[in-house]
């Protein structure tokens, strides 16, 4: 796969800030008692999508990396609601 140019990368880095808040606090829909936390964002090297770099409040030492576009998945929670995987709570 040939590689895009800087300014694309920087580009869907950009639009990946946009939607996402590094430093800021998230739910996921399986664990709403616990709180993740977005360190950074990155590009997946082999697809040069972005992805979503962070770590749980009860595991810290563990550093996660999620595709973006998983990261705001519809899901179906327990209720049987759609739901987004990982919703804001806090920045």
């Amino acid at each position: 796969m040939a590689h895009i140019s800087y300014e694309e990368l920087s580009a869907r880095l950009e639009e990946a800030k946009r939607l996402v808040k590094v430093g800021g606090k998230y739910r996921h829909y399986r664990s709403p008692e616990s709180a993740y936390t977005v360190i950074s964002l990155a590009l997946q090297e082999d697809s040069e999508l972005p992805c979503v770099v962070y770590r749980s409040s009860y595991s810290p030492d563990l550093i996660w990396v999620r595709n973006l576009d998983d990261w705001f998945a519809p899901v179906v929670n327990e209720a049987g609601e759609t739901v987004r995987r990982f919703e804001l709570i806090a920045e």
